[in-house]
């Protein structure tokens, strides 16, 4: 999550892949907005596949459509626990030229 909280610029028509680390195994995942990109896939990777309790690494993959100054937003949270404002969050600015 090295980009959290930061801005990162793309060309229109091109893709950014946003690489998170995710336990599914235990009821958390990610909760992935991206006001302005399209999200054209996603894929998860077990870092022990088979491993109950192993995370491992979730990747969206997002193309630019159109210029302007777009956010992701992201929630690490169980999708049926109400949110309470403790969870982990992730936020990016997105300027696409």
């Amino acid at each position: 999550m090295e980009d959290n909280g930061n801005s990162v610029t793309m060309k229109q028509g091109s893709q950014i892949t946003l690489k998170l680390n995710e336990n599914p195994t235990t009821g958390y995942a990610w909760e992935i907005t991206a006001e302005g990109l399209t999200i054209t896939g996603d894929k998860y990777e077990a870092d022990s596949p088979g491993l109950v309790g192993g995370g491992g690494i979730h990747e969206w993959y997002m193309t630019a459509g159109n210029t302007g100054t777009y956010m992701i937003t992201g929630i690490y949270k169980r999708s049926w626990e109400e949110t309470t404002g403790d969870e982990e969050t992730i936020g990016i600015t997105v300027t696409v030229t």
